[in-house]
């Protein structure tokens, strides 16, 4: 099996590669920063998708406040436009969850607040519900409920 100029396979490239593509370029190691390099170039699909979610990740660096809520509306556009073109099906279905819940999105410009500590909280019933699926007792259930969210915080 041939070898990149690093050493590696083309699956142990890939597998190695998986932890890089989710931080910044900036953050990459120089180890990072040569097998990135070698992934680029022979999976260019991959480097255009890289960028793709590189772009909606710095569609959120602008700060909430006046006009904010618009700059971001357009800068969000392009980048749609941007996505049209990709051919690559995980890419056009974030581009369709984004697009989904475009109007979420965009609310965090207005306060800049997000609904995080919402889910947060959605996940911790759910997890209570799935440990004490089956209790028959309503109020008990109520009680434990309420006993679990208040040393949950």
């Amino acid at each position: 099996m041939p070898l990149f100029d690093n050493g590696d396979t083309k699956l142990e490239l890939l597998a190695r590669s998986r932890g890089l593509l989710f931080k910044l370029p900036s953050d990459w190691s120089e180890s990072q920063k040569e097998r990135a390099n070698i992934l680029f170039t022979h999976f260019p699909e991959i480097k255009k998708a890289y960028d793709l979610i590189e772009a909606f990740r710095g569609f959120y660096n602008r700060l909430p406040g006046d006009g904010a809520r618009d700059e971001a509306y357009k800068t969000l556009q392009k980048w749609r436009e941007k996505v049209g073109a990709s051919e690559t099906a995980e890419i056009l279905n974030f581009a369709s969850t984004v697009r989904s819940h475009k109007d979420q999105i965009l609310n965090f410009f207005d306060e800049g607040q997000t609904n995080a500590f919402a889910e947060s909280l959605n996940v911790k019933i759910q997890l209570f519900l799935i440990n004490n699926y089956g209790i028959k007792n309503k109020n008990f259930f109520r009680f434990q409920l309420f006993f679990f969210l208040a040393h949950s915080f």
